[in-house]
């Protein structure tokens, strides 16, 4: 945990997986239900976002439309698992079913998820309290640092947002940085730090109060990388066993101004 007095793993010891060919760069990495990874993964041709899944077999690209994906959060309901991803340049959050396993793991037929103020939501994040669950996320119109809070029964309830939203504003925490960790009965939320630099750097929070009325918490530790930049997104396996997260270095790219030409324009 970031917030654990035990030293973080060297730069050394980590286990990077590789950006397949057509591609970028790597990020917003989530435990998939299979074991393997869903990601992030920004097309060298569009400039836009695509999910992949990473397994044992390889990589496969799990979304078909042509707009931008990126933050593949993982959200169960009845067993089953599902996938909102955030969309929010071109559409308000859809609920993916995960369907299959290994190289066969799909997204199936998305249905749209029910929310007060229906728009664009940036890096939507569910955590389950109290009898509810509980969206976190930013409204594209909003900017990144205003963070809201919307809570439904069910995952295909409508989400009703909370009287204290926005729970956050600030460029730190202000947005969400991988799903929420349980550890020792605490609930611990984990929030980008956008302070110096774009993603450099995690925010951790101790949820204090979270019901119908009330929302509170307090900033407990963080986790910044030394020599790279990172990290920007961080999980932890069910079991507790594995953790995963995403850094980059800064590097000069001609062609980087052209992909968001082009991503802009969707071209």
């Amino acid at each position: 945990l970031a917030t654990s007095a035990r030293p973080f793993p060297p730069i050394g010891n980590w286990d990077n997986a590789k950006t397949p060919s057509g591609y970028t760069f790597l990020a917003d990495p989530f435990f998939a239900p299979d074991g393997g990874l869903l990601v992030e993964a920004l097309e060298a041709n569009s400039g836009r976002g695509a999910l992949l899944h990473i397994g044992p077999h390889g990589y496969s690209k799990l979304n078909s439309a042509t707009g931008h994906h990126s933050y593949p959060c993982v959200v169960e309901e009845a067993g089953k698992p599902y996938c909102v991803p955030e969309i929010a340049d071109w559409s308000p959050p859809m609920i993916y079913p995960i369907e299959g396993e290994g190289s066969g793991l799909r997204l199936g037929t998305p249905v749209a998820l029910a929310m007060d103020n229906a728009a664009g939501v940036t890096d939507p994040t569910f955590v389950r309290h109290g009898g509810k669950l509980w969206l976190f996320g930013n409204r594209k119109v909003d900017g990144s640092n205003i963070l809201r809070l919307w809570s439904a029964d069910s995952l295909f309830g409508h989400f009703t947002e909370h009287p204290q939203s926005p729970i956050r504003i600030s460029p730190n925490g202000g947005r969400m940085a991988g799903n929420f960790i349980v550890s020792d009965g605490k609930l611990y939320r984990l929030g980008q730090t956008f302070e110096i630099d774009y993603g450099d750097g995690i925010a951790v929070f101790e949820v204090e109060t979270l019901d119908a009325n009330r929302y509170s918490e307090r900033q407990v530790g963080g986790l910044r990388f030394t020599g790279v930049k990172g990290p920007h997104s961080f999980n932890v396996s069910d079991d507790g066993k594995k953790i995963v997260f995403d850094w980059y270095s800064e590097r000069y790219t001609p062609m980087a101004g052209i992909r968001r030409l082009r991503s802009r324009l969707g071209i």
